[in-house]
């Protein structure tokens, strides 16, 4: 179509953006939000529930929650999506509190057990002791709520000056619990008689916040983590400090004891820093750095183990275990996500079921659609071995963040077929998918200049690379090696401005190119000797390229998309109305579909022979990158200040989508969730999505009125009409022998070994015994003549067909009952009684007569028509050397 129908230019073009003009009324004409991927956990702590012999990590993103088994750290259960933002998790034997807003609720797996209601303000701790559940609210309100009834306890209300921070519950303190305040207070309390016991004088936190609070194996001794960086141990009895730790690298946000029989304590920083002591020495064991990206917001050793469970805010949960014969810990799994938002996303393979990303965390990602353990960052090298040895920081030897890559799965198993450009880099480097680390070869060009855009050939066998300097180089991608510089190397064909843009044909002839300085050039791919300029008008952002149709999309610095035909390097399409810079665009994999993506936080999606646009999407947070899935199935999405990946269905899959009109105005629609899409209502409840009421009168009657279309048999006789037999009941006769052939045994059929041989069978598909005549009815037929001459028509016994076509020479109705009957039969069944006509089998020539009267009578009646098709090529291959021996078959089968 994409010479027909794109032989002229057309443009079309949108109205400006404006957020209040966005319809919220009706979803997006071909997409809908499915679910998001690459969250693990939010900046909240995690919780630990054991059950039995097993432990599990409750983790909160976002409005939902997720329960993850120690064991392998896999996903266990999601819980649904809840009306407003999780501030903390806590757990208490089966149940887990979840604090949303001012209300707690309680959960048993993903259903509701009760809720806990009487905060005027957000709550943002939660501890469960014993039967009861300590919350505290933002306005310094805590209550004490009756786990099993929901009843409130009792209720303290703390000063203006001692804002609370943190609450622990020491052991063998009945009803009694420590509480740390952002002004550096110190206090013990008797939630059951809401009294003030005690206030720690001798604790020496000079005014800095307290962080966290940590029962020591020890009775009476607590650990108390400050925000900057020092750790006291105190005896809360004798309110003595024992002695004091000091992390150098940022403020304590959680501490954990070994209860193991080690005498162990790990702190968290806000640093992402893991910093192990030993008390018996009173010294620093050893040191995690950059165990975390971000700050540490939980730390917890599972009861009993040398096991470590840590969480932080960079969207990562890892396990440790303490194994090593020096007594460091050593990183035994972990779940991670993007740390910062991913600014370009990226289909893999043909499957669909693999997606690359890169973002702003300097972190090159795998996701998978199917299994999630199997997300992982891809390795850049032993980056922690060597920032230990030259006394750096981890982050400080990774790579800047990616600016584009391309990927070609052909070459998968044979070399390195990734390749990726980094922000002021002058180097382009090589990833292995197969081993997902990074690849042997860095690709350097001959004169140094930083590199804007990357692309792989068809066949993976080669990369190309835009400079900001406007060459464009071509590298072997098994050996590294430079092979070309498109234009030559003192030429003054190449560009003028820095190239944003390559692409390479499907058959690796034409290589094309796009620049700054405003114009496309069109490549010899293999001697490199320029084809053809092209002068788009505007400056060249970015270009893609679908291969089997040979279209060629860019982008340009005036907000504009042109599309051109690359055989012809003609301007067949430009699409206006983006109101800011257009971040990405992808083909559907038929390649009718265009969607393009802005930083004004739209999604417009073209439809390409028609030359207008069919679906315009308004999100919160505007889109950087999006990729079509190979099967069409998913459109990829990454917005700003969001680390997750979201995923939108195509609804033309599985419904039946039609476009009537351009849309006018762009319609808001919410970001997929991690758990799918769920209606919430206003209270909280979930129910299903609301049908349309019908109005209906009482004297009517509701099922006479309400009545399903059907559609009729046949429009109209003059028309072709096929039948609604599916091609799996009578394509297979076209190639009947052919599947018989494949379907044959190895081995002969062997009878059963105690089948009895004297005992007769009945002939149909599961023999049966033949039952015993009735006595009467023997002995009446023995009595009767029976003539000594056997006729072989009597063998021949009349099928359902030979009695139908004989009844349909007085009455066509029979023949349209035989098309019913044939309908109801296997394909084999079909040929079989096919097979019984004629001479061959004992009948006569006419039977074959009436057989071609049959299907002449049904080709008139002008139904049924590719199934009457293949029955007459099945007639016809089985009797068409009978009947082309008889002249008056020959003139029928010419009819």
């Amino acid at each position: 179509y994409q010479r027909r129908v794109m032989g002229t230019q057309s443009t079309w073009g949108i109205t400006s953006i404006n957020s209040k003009m966005a319809k919220t009324v009706s979803g997006s004409v071909l997409f809908q939000p499915f679910r998001a991927i690459g969250y693990v956990i939010d900046s909240n702590p995690f919780a630990l529930q054991a059950l039995g012999t097993e432990h599990f990590v409750i983790v909160s993103i976002g409005k939902s929650f997720q329960m993850y088994n120690c064991a392998k750290l896999t996903l266990t259960f999601m819980s649904p999506q809840l009306p407003r933002k999780i501030r903390a998790v806590a757990s208490h034997k089966q149940l887990v509190f979840t604090a949303i807003g001012a209300q707690i609720v309680a959960w048993k797996r993903v259903s509701t057990v009760r809720t806990y209601n009487g905060h005027d303000a957000a709550v943002h701790i939660m501890l469960p002791i014993g039967d009861l559940l300590i919350s505290v609210a933002e306005d310094n309100v805590m209550h004490s709520f009756m786990i099993d009834s929901g009843d409130i306890f009792s209720t303290i209300t703390f000063p203006s000056n001692f804002s609370v921070s943190c609450v622990m519950h020491p052991s063998t303190y009945l009803n009694k619990i420590v509480v740390g305040s952002n002004q550096g207070g110190l206090q013990l309390w008797n939630i059951k008689s809401k009294k003030l016991i005690h206030t720690f004088q001798n604790v020496k936190t000079n005014g800095v916040a307290v962080r966290c609070i940590e029962q020591s194996p020890v009775v009476d001794v607590v650990a108390i983590g400050l925000a900057d960086g020092r750790i006291i141990l105190h005896n809360i009895k004798l309110d003595i400090t024992l002695f004091e730790f000091k992390q150098a690298d940022g403020g304590i946000t959680s501490l954990s004891f070994r209860s193991d029989g080690t005498a162990t304590l790990v702190s968290g920083s806000e640093c992402g820093t893991l910093v192990i002591w030993d008390l018996e020495n009173k010294r620093i064991h050893s040191t995690i750095p950059d165990a975390h990206h971000l700050a540490v917001t939980g730390v917890q050793f599972l009861a009993k183990q040398p096991v470590m469970i840590t969480s932080g805010a960079d969207n990562s949960l890892k396990m440790w275990i303490f194994d090593q014969g020096d007594g460091t810990a050593r990183l035994l799994k972990s779940r991670s996500g993007h740390s910062a938002a991913p600014t370009k996303v990226r289909f893999y393979g043909d499957n669909g079921h693999n997606l690359l990303s890169a973002g702003q965390d300097r972190a090159f990602r795998f996701f998978s659609l199917i299994q999630q353990q199997q997300n992982r960052e891809l390795s850049q090298g032993h980056l922690a071995k060597k920032a230990r040895l030259m006394r750096l920081k981890e982050s400080d030897l990774r790579l800047s963040p990616i600016t584009d890559f391309a990927t070609c799965a052909i070459r998968e198993r044979d070399w390195s077929n990734v390749i990726t450009c980094h922000a002021g880099d002058e180097q382009a480097y090589t990833w292995s998918f197969e081993r997902f680390a990074l690849g042997k070869h860095v690709l350097k060009c001959p004169v140094p200049s930083a590199i804007r855009c990357v692309e792989i050939s068809a066949c993976g066998n080669f990369g190309i690379l835009g400079l900001d300097n406007g060459r464009v180089e071509k590298f072997n991608m098994q050996s590294g090696f430079h092979r070309l510089t498109f234009g030559g190397v003192n030429s003054d064909e190449g560009h003028t401005g820095a190239v944003y843009g390559v692409a390479v044909d499907g058959l690796n002839r034409v290589m094309i190119s796009g620049s700054y300085d405003g114009t496309l050039k069109f490549w010899e791919f293999y001697s490199g000797k320029l084809i053809a300029t092209e002068t788009v008008g505007s400056p060249v952002v970015q270009l893609l390229l679908h291969r089997d149709n040979g279209l060629l999309a860019v982008v340009t610095d005036d907000l504009n998309v042109r599309i051109y035909d690359s055989h012809t390097r003609r301007l067949v399409r430009i699409f206006r109305g983006h109101t800011n810079r257009i971040t990405d665009m992808a083909f559907s994999p038929d390649g009718r579909w265009l969607v393009t993506s802005s930083m004004d936080a739209t999604v417009a999606v073209w439809d390409l022979p028609s030359g207008r646009m069919v679906d315009w999407i308004a999100t919160k947070k505007a889109i950087t990158g999006l990729s079509f899935s190979p099967t069409g199935d998913y459109l990829a999405t990454s917005h700003v200040n969001n680390v997750g990946i979201y995923l939108w269905s195509n609804k033309t899959l599985f419904s039946s989508v039609f476009v009537n009109s351009t849309p006018k105005h762009p319609v808001f629609m919410k970001l997929p969730t991690v758990s799918g899409i769920e209606d919430v209502s206003e209270d909280g409840s979930r129910s299903l999505p609301s049908l349309p009421k019908l109005a209906v009168d009482n004297d009517i009657n509701v099922e006479e009125e309400l009545q399903l279309m059907e559609s009729p048999e046949q429009v109209d006789p003059s028309f072709k009409t096929l039948s609604d037999i599916p091609k799996a009941k009578w394509l297979p006769l076209l190639n009947l022998e052919l599947i018989r052939e494949r379907n044959k045994p190895i081995e002969p059929a062997k009878a059963p070994e105690k089948a009895p041989f004297f005992l007769p069978t009945t002939k149909s598909a599961n023999p049966m015994f033949v039952p015993a005549a009735n006595d009467a009815a023997t002995k009446e037929e023995d009595n009767m003549p029976v003539s000594r001459i056997v006729s072989m028509k009597h063998l021949r016994p009349q099928t359902t067909m030979t009695r139908l076509l004989n009844e349909g020479r007085r009455n066509p109705e029979a023949f349209d009952k035989l098309t019913q009957h044939l309908k109801s039969l296997s394909p084999s069944a079909i040929d079989l009684e096919f097979r019984q006509l004629g001479p061959l089998v004992g009948g006569g020539l006419d039977e074959l007569e009436y057989g071609l009267d049959f299907f002449i009578h049904q080709l008139q009646t002008n139904r049924n028509f590719e199934l009457i098709q293949a029955y007459m090529h099945c007639f016809l291959k089985v009797h068409g050397d009978t009947l082309v021996t008889d002249p008056a078959m020959v003139s029928k089968m010419n009819r």
